[in-house]
Order: C-alpha cells, then sequence, then structure tokens
C-alpha cells in the first residue's frame, strides 16, 4: 500500500503536523488498510516529546506511532511538554480496523492498546457481543467473547478477532479493551468506541461521554452588605469529584477570564465521596461600589483516571 498520488486515486488523506512519515513528508493519500509509522519530529529546545493526537484524541505516548490507514481525512499531531511537566498520561484503547468478508462470511477486529511507560497493561484484547441490549453498555462483564492477551510485557499491544460463521442478519458490536496499573498501582480500566460490523459493512460508533458540570444555581443579596452564591456541580456515576465549588473575584479585568489561577476567592468541597454537590458561598463586607464576578468550579477524574476542570458561566451580582 504505497501512498497514493492523487486524491483520484482510491486512497485516503492523512496528515502529520510536527513529524513525518518514513519518506519524509508529512501529507499524503493512503490506501485503505496500508500500515504506516509515523516519528515526531525533534522536540524543541527545554521540551520533550509528550504524545500523539489522532483527530484530537490522544492516542499513543511513544514518538514512533505506527497504525493501520482506515479512514479519510486523519490528522495526526505530535504534543510536546515542558521537561518539568507532570502530562496527565492514561491507557488508550480503540479498534483500528474492521474486516468484512463476505465470502467467507467472516468479520474481523483490529485492537489498539497503549499505555504510559510507567504504567503496566494486565489485559488487552476485545469485548464482543451480538445482542443490541447488551451493546448499549457492552463491558467486561455482560460482553459474550472477551478475548485478548493476560500480562503482555509491553506498552503498546494490537489484536486481532476474528468472528466465523456470521449469519446475513447478525450484526456485532465490538470494543477495543484495556485492563491497566498506572504508575501508583491503581487498577484502570478502558474501552475503545464501538464498531459496529454486519456482512455488509461496519461503522464506528463514538462512545457518548457524558462529562461533568458546574452551574451558579442561584445569586441572591442576603442582608444588608452580603452576597451569596449557589452552585451545582455533578459528575456521571464512575467518576470522582477532586474539588467542586466556586471560583470568585471583583477585579473586572481577571473576570473576563475567571480561573482559578487569578480568582480571589477559591472555595468548595475536596475529595468528595458523592457525584453531585452543592455549595454555598457567602460574601461578607461587600461594599456598595463593588461587583463580584463569580464561576461554579469543578475537578473530577474518570474512570480511566484523566482528569478533567470544568467551569460554569460566569455571573455577577452588586448589593443594588
Amino acid at each position: 500500500g504505497a501512498a497514493s498520488e492523487t486524491p483520484a486515486e482510491a486512497g485516503y488523506y492523512v496528515t502529520v503536523k510536527n513529524g513525518t512519515f518514513a519518506d519524509d513528508t508529512s501529507e499524503a493519500y493512503f490506501d485503505n488498510g496500508t500500515v504506516i509509522a509515523v516519528t515526531a519530529d525533534e522536540a524543541p529546545e527545554g521540551q520533550t516529546f509528550g504524545y500523539w493526537t489522532k483527530n484530537g484524541t490522544t492516542i499513543s505516548y511513544n514518538p514512533v506511532y505506527t497504525f493501520a490507514v482506515t479512514s479519510d481525512n486523519i490528522a495526526l499531531e505530535a504534543h510536546y511538554v515542558e521537561d518539568t511537566d507532570n502530562i496527565e498520561k492514561y491507557g488508550n484503547a480503540q479498534i483500528e480496523t474492521v474486516e468484512v468478508d463476505t465470502v467467507n462470511q467472516k468479520l474481523k477486529f483490529v485492537s489498539v492498546l497503549n499505555v504510559p511507560e510507567d504504567c503496566t497493561i494486565k489485559y488487552a484484547g476485545i469485548v464482543a457481543t451480538n445482542n443490541a441490549e447488551k451493546a448499549e453498555n457492552l463491558t467486561a462483564e455482560n460482553a459474550d467473547f472477551k478475548r485478548g492477551q493476560e500480562n503482555p510485557e509491553v506498552h503498546s499491544y494490537k489484536y486481532t478477532w476474528t468472528k466465523s460463521s456470521v449469519q446475513a442478519d447478525e450484526t456485532w458490536y465490538v470494543k477495543g479493551y484495556l485492563v491497566y496499573t498506572d504508575a501508583n498501582g491503581n487498577e484502570k480500566t478502558v474501552y475503545s468506541d464501538m464498531a459496529k460490523a454486519t456482512l455488509d459493512g461496519y461503522e464506528i460508533i463514538k462512545e457518548e461521554k457524558i462529562l461533568g458540570t458546574a452551574m451558579i444555581d442561584s445569586v441572591s443579596v442576603v442582608e444588608t452588605n452580603k452576597l451569596r452564591f449557589v452552585s451545582l456541580t455533578n459528575v456521571p456515576a464512575d467518576c470522582t469529584i477532586q474539588f467542586a465549588g466556586i471560583v470568585a473575584t471583583d477585579n473586572t479585568e481577571d473576570a473576563a477570564n475567571l480561573t482559578t489561577e487569578n480568582a480571589r476567592f477559591i472555595r468548595g468541597g475536596e475529595n468528595l465521596t458523592v457525584h453531585n454537590y452543592k455549595y454555598t458561598w457567602t460574601k461578607k463586607d461587600v461594599t456598595a461600589d463593588q461587583i463580584w464576578y463569580v464561576r461554579a468550579y469543578l475537578k473530577y477524574t474518570d474512570n480511566s483516571g484523566k482528569a478533567y476542570t470544568v467551569y460554569g458561566d460566569l455571573r455577577t451580582a452588586t448589593l443594588s
């Protein structure tokens, strides 16, 4: 599968930012199924290679990333970090290829699983079902098939699973599946987006991530010189709140992009064991000429250990 010369030939378009293909180019058309390797450019001075993203999704922490081209308009980008940065690294699972063999009634799925260097893979492979109800929340617990490798001594693993004797009326649902331990020994479980395949073809169904939310629920004047703000924060059931509350300032310039970095006040609860949290903050001794700017603020981690920071819309209040 050499690179195609023009889009007129059957091929998919791939671009690389901060890196190159083996022939030192950074954009080309490739035949479907072509296996290519991209190598990150040398890091700028004072920085080091951090990770690759594919269309915005983190997919590898290795400076050389190898994959099969199975879709159009793939945008790869190498990201660099300061040498002193501790970047938030976490395991990644994806279904990289799906092959439909109508003649032999087979479906072949290839998953690619990656973990950072300081992590250890416990299990890497796929989970699969042909039951549409199970597919609504396909996990290792309810899958009809769980296939893979236990404890492979690598940080990047490719697993191929072939389903034979597929019937014309069957639909197979498959996810990449990864269990690993992080640098602190915590076990994490990661699933990829789901491949939905029949003998007529396939599609990749993106997982709808329900993200944490933060909002100011109410603003009120209390007594003669107090302002009260109530924030509401929510995270999905498999997530953990690290901090939930508010950030506040009375500085108009800082309010334009109010964060924990420039807030005068950061108030809330830490390391909460709940998934919904209401926080009330009362500012005392407010003067007649003051304007207070407040945003709800939430920090949480998902079930794979990835950290998120969420700010709500800005709310303002004065005594009048």
